[in-house]
């Protein structure tokens, strides 16, 4: 997915269906394409739990995350800048994969 966080405290939020024991990979990237954007992603349950959340990665303000989901269901992406900053110059990539 291609988005932009297109003004301060916007948040962009994506849902997806996983399985029992599912392994799945959700990485931000938008530093590392020369974005200003601060990227924290959050991954909620259909309770609205926080499952996981991730700030930066080693050495870029983007976000990853690896996690094995524990139950089969309905699950939220959450992507804001951390600095609840936005615009034209914070647009992103967001992926979601099954591992």
């Amino acid at each position: 997915i291609q988005g932009s966080i297109s003004r301060g405290q916007d948040v962009d939020v994506f849902r997806f269906e996983a399985k029992a024991g599912e392994r799945v990979v959700i990485e931000v990237q938008a530093a590392r394409l020369g974005s200003a954007l601060d990227s924290l992603l959050t991954v909620y349950n259909a309770a609205g739990d926080v499952v996981a959340t991730s700030d930066d990665i080693e050495d870029s303000t983007d976000s990853r995350l690896d996690l094995t989901l524990a139950k089969a269901g309905t699950y939220f992406i959450s992507l804001t800048d951390a600095h609840d900053q936005g615009g034209q110059l914070h647009p992103y990539r967001l992926s979601l994969r099954a591992k």
